[in-house]
């Protein structure tokens, strides 16, 4: 069973409690007129959490209300407010019964289960935005953390030879596999539940991880590892403030900042491995 939270919060002040609750185990928000609504797994809803949620009511004024729901039902609630997002002329996500756009470079559909990595998200813009500058053809690349399957599937379609999707949560890597199934995506050969240690000794050209500051930090020396020679890193899921400390951890291991993006709060940064010109470093 599932708890469904419905937040209402000010227009003004959405982007800051959305920064608030990063330390939480929410993964994904469905905005709506007056706020957002998300949920949890009901055993994930105990008394620390709402204690948080009251000490971050403290400083940004919202109100909620909850309700315990069978999976199935908020599958349904979640199915039925999904919109399509296009993402520049580059990129439509959508769901199977939404219209297709011709104008756009690449389209992607997903089944929009409670999974995180909708496209709604900042986070994954950025790097879908980051992803539109990079050459992908006959590369290998590794979405870890993968989710939807939004950006291995953006990947596969940008001319990637390989590319190996990564999901550990059961409900998110269900959905992962049905999405494949939805794209013309051949070159996605490998889904697997799991962690970087399950594609070692493999060198990545292009690692994409789209999850939280705690948890890339945690990674961070596995997702280094499995880069091969100049591979690439490009990373988000964490909050501009927190920028400085996810760049000076990669430098340390050898990963070069090449640029970054922002949305809002939120940034994306991308890396280079060994032995890229110093002098060309994002200060």
């Amino acid at each position: 069973m599932y708890t469904q939270f419905s937040f209402r919060v000010v227009e003004d002040l959405r982007s800051a409690f959305l920064a608030a609750l990063e330390s939480l185990p929410f993964e994904a928000f469905e905005e709506t007129h007056d706020g957002f609504v998300t949920a949890l797994k009901t055993g994930q809803v105990d008394d620390g959490l709402l204690a948080m949620l009251a000490e971050i009511k403290e400083h940004i004024p919202f109100e909620y209300h909850t309700q315990v729901l069978q999976y199935e039902n908020w599958n349904a609630i979640w199915e039925a407010s999904f919109k399509e997002i296009l993402i520049d002329d580059f990129c439509q996500i959508r769901a199977p019964f939404h219209t297709p756009n011709d104008a756009v470079s690449y389209q992607i559909v997903i089944e929009p289960r409670m999974a995180f990595g909708t496209g709604h998200h900042e986070t994954t813009r950025l790097v879908i935005r980051a992803l539109r500058y990079q050459a992908l053809q006959q590369k290998t690349i590794c979405d870890f953390g993968s989710g939807t399957g939004i950006l291995a599937i953006l990947t596969s379609k940008m001319g990637a030879s390989e590319v190996i999707a990564i999901e550990h949560d059961p409900v998110a890597y269900e959905n992962l596999t049905d999405n494949i199934g939805l794209n013309d995506t051949a070159s996605i050969q490998t889904i697997l539940a799991g962690d970087l240690d399950s594609i070692a000794p493999l060198s990545i050209d292009t690692l994409l991880v789209n999850i939280t500051k705690n948890v890339i930090l945690k990674h961070l020396a596995s997702m280094a590892s499995v880069l091969g020679h100049s591979g690439h890193l490009i990373t988000s899921g964490f909050l501009h403030k927190d920028k400085n400390t996810i760049a000076g951890a990669a430098r340390a291991l050898g990963l070069m900042l090449v640029s970054s993006f922002e949305e809002n709060d939120w940034s994306c940064l991308h890396f280079r491995k060994s032995n890229y010109d110093r002098d060309r470093e994002v200060k």
